[in-house]
């Protein structure tokens, strides 16, 4: 059978446009194929057991849940992670953590709060990834892994030509980019590259504020670039119609990184008072924009949040999941991880309850493991697109005697209300 318009869940992209053909178990993708979905449907074909295990034994499945609830219940600190999964399993994790007094929290946190900190303490100006496709007549990239983490981004986002627009689209990519091959596909007379470290594209961004409100700068270099590359620089931003910036919270990966955000999106407001300009912020991997949405309209605030008080209480600090195992604050993890087999949950000394993908590479044995089938693969579900305003349906490909993590973490909620 031969499946088309299909939902990739592997990246923040969420690319509709897959044709997928599924026969005697076997996926192939036949068109929108790339690294990360080729890699997400093969591993759906690992070797890999559907059977419930407990310390590394087989176990009935009922058993498993039985065991899984009673750990739950006599934990007085128990954190609900990983969230590598679809909309339903992370709105029941929502319903678990509830029921149990949890703290819950994604895997990719970190990245998630460099951004989320900026637009609490400041707001921001966002677009969506069809107003880049459409409008965008300049954009900016900050960062050299946007291919490594969604391929299909200039292919599906940047190469197609506005349809707002009739000038070709120009494209500067600002980041480490030393050391790296430039793709063919960013090679052309429309895209520039500006090698810098991204420890120093904050110069590069105040030195930019700096000249667009016309202030002297009192040095040459910046960041690798001298005072006049900026000044050329900030006059593509002046000119342009809609120039759009990108970045991957996760390339900050140096303290403090929240206020190098903070200084893009001033940019980003210092342009709109003469021209448009927006920020596109990429992200959305295994699942986190899912998660973190859910969790908002669920419960009116992100993640990184506590129901151990019977209502839910969020404190990025506090809450911080790789904190609380580091300091041994919680005695208890249920990880789950339903997307991809290379997640397990962390090796930590506390219980742990994994519900994953069956092909799971554990670092050590968890307590329990339930496998469950992988949405979009085995059982229908939904996803957020890295841009928050879309959600797109995953579809079922194959038949699975495997449940939804959906349906085992509604299992273990009934069993513990």
């Amino acid at each position: 059978m031969t499946f088309k318009n299909i939902t990739c869940p592997f990246c923040g992209l969420a690319c509709d446009d897959l044709t997928v053909s599924a026969k005697q178990n076997k996926l192939d993708i036949l068109a929108g194929q790339c690294t990360l979905n080729r890699a997400g449907f093969n591993q759906a074909l690992w070797e890999k057991t559907s059977t419930a295990m407990m310390q590394g034994k087989e176990i009935a499945h009922a058993t498993a849940i039985d065991k899984a609830a009673s750990l739950l219940k006599k934990s007085e600190a128990p954190l609900i992670g990983g969230l590598i999964t679809d909309v339903n399993g992370v709105r029941t994790a929502m319903a678990l953590a509830d029921a149990c007094g949890a703290v819950i929290d994604h895997q990719d946190s970190q990245a998630i709060f460099r951004n989320t900190r900026v637009l609490q303490d400041t707001g921001w100006m966002t677009t969506t990834l069809t107003e880049v496709r459409n409008r965008a007549d300049l954009v900016i990239m900050i960062g050299s892994q946007v291919l490594d983490d969604y391929p299909r981004f200039f292919e599906r986002i940047i190469q197609p030509k506005p349809q707002f627009r009739k000038k070709p689209r120009q494209i500067i990519l600002l980041g480490s980019w030393d050391g790296r091959k430039i793709p063919a596909e960013l090679k052309g007379d429309n895209t520039t590259v500006i090698k810098t470290p991204m420890e120093s594209v904050a110069e590069v961004i105040a030195a930019l504020r700096a000249t667009l409100a016309e202030r002297v700068l009192d040095n040459n270099q910046f960041g690798g670039m001298n005072s006049s590359a900026i000044q050329e620089l900030a006059f593509q931003l002046k000119e342009s119609q809609y120039s759009v910036f990108t970045w991957s919270a996760k390339e900050f990966d140096m303290p403090h990184s929240e206020l190098v955000i903070e200084q893009l999106v001033e940019l980003i407001k210092d342009l709109n008072t003469t021209t448009r300009s927006s920020g596109l912020p990429l992200g959305g991997s295994n699942g986190s924009i899912s998660a973190n949405q859910v969790c908002t309209w669920q419960s009116g605030i992100p993640l990184r949040s506590s129901f151990a008080q019977g209502q839910p209480q969020h404190d990025a600090l506090l809450f911080d999941s790789q904190r609380l195992l580091k300091n041994a604050e919680a005695d208890l993890l249920l990880w789950v991880s339903s997307l991809r087999s290379d997640q397990p949950p962390p090796d930590t000394d506390i219980p742990t309850i994994a519900i994953g993908h069956p092909a799971t590479q554990f670092k050590r044995l968890p307590e329990i493991f339930i496998p469950v089938g992988i949405p979009g693969i085995d059982h229908t579900g939904h996803t957020f697109r890295m841009d928050g305003v879309v959600t797109l349906p995953l579809h079922k490909l194959r038949e699975t005697s495997l449940l939804s993590a959906a349906d085992v973490l509604s299992q273990l909620t009934a069993r513990i209300s």
